[in-house]
């Protein structure tokens, strides 16, 4: 499991990034390998899809499920579009340029796994994010979160979005929406918030010159390649040392 090359061929920006970045799709990776046969014919909702990777994170794990994927933006209408054409193996895909309020109105209790992967820090009022999501989770289904820890408000000064979390507290932040953190990993440690702080300066002041999307996608493939073996490798190391976290994953049920 892992993000792969073939990931990266179909979307260019894959696996270049943070080291934060990355482990979000790791993590999703290792409940969907732990929970596949659970999923078989389930209901995914992805809320705030972005290109829509995830979609093919969900084809790469081997799950049969139809897919909803919706963002307030259609910027990345034309990836979007290819992914469905692409025909993931399993996964019927479809998208929206809708809120997830209005969702909730017509598929309360509906979506047997829903995924919020770097979304919360842009809403100003996530608890009602919270609240919405466990609407829309059927009796037994899980929720995937991943949001930036307060350590990562250096990557930006802040200009990432409205919040930055801290652990203890979005665990009750979430009780009290109804819902419970069954499981919540670090998404990085020392090695990877000096990682992650470099390459968010980098690309921010190499911003000024090209597009960030214009960067990555000039890459070679032999240098994506060695960010994905560095990413690796610093993950690795991460495990010995654990802290100033760039962000937290967890997974939650309706409480």
């Amino acid at each position: 499991m892992g993000i792969n090359i073939n990931t990266d061929l179909r979307f260019k920006n894959a696996f270049i990034g943070t080291v934060f970045r990355l482990n979000n799709y790791n993590f999703i990776e290792r409940f969907l390998s732990k929970n596949k046969l659970n999923l078989k014919q389930s209901k995914v909702l992805d809320i705030g899809c972005g290109n829509g990777i995830n979609a093919v994170v969900l084809s790469d794990a081997g799950i049969e499920c139809s897919y909803l994927g919706i963002d307030l933006s259609d910027k990345y209408k034309e990836t979007l579009w290819r992914v469905i054409e692409k025909d993931q193996a399993g996964v019927a895909a479809s998208f929206k340029v809708m809120d997830a309020n209005s969702l909730s109105r017509e598929a309360e209790g509906q979506f047997d796994l829903i995924l919020c992967i770097t979304v919360l820090e842009h809403i100003k009022d996530f608890k009602s994010m919270l609240f919405i999501m466990k609407n829309l989770l059927s009796t037994n289904g899980h929720i995937i979160i991943t949001v930036p820890s307060v350590y990562s408000w250096m990557f930006s000064f802040g200009k990432h979005g409205y919040h930055y979390f801290k652990d203890r507290d979005f665990v009750s932040d979430a009780y009290q929406c109804g819902l419970k953190v069954i499981e919540k990993t670090k998404l990085s440690g020392l090695m990877g918030y000096i990682f992650d702080f470099c390459f968010s300066w980098y690309m921010a002041i190499m911003s000024h010159f090209s597009s960030e999307e214009k960067l990555i996608k000039d890459l070679s493939l032999k240098s994506r390649k060695r960010h994905l073996d560095s990413i690796k490798k610093i993950s690795f190391i991460d495990k010995y040392v654990p802290f100033l976290e760039s962000g937290y994953g967890y997974i939650l049920t309706l409480n």
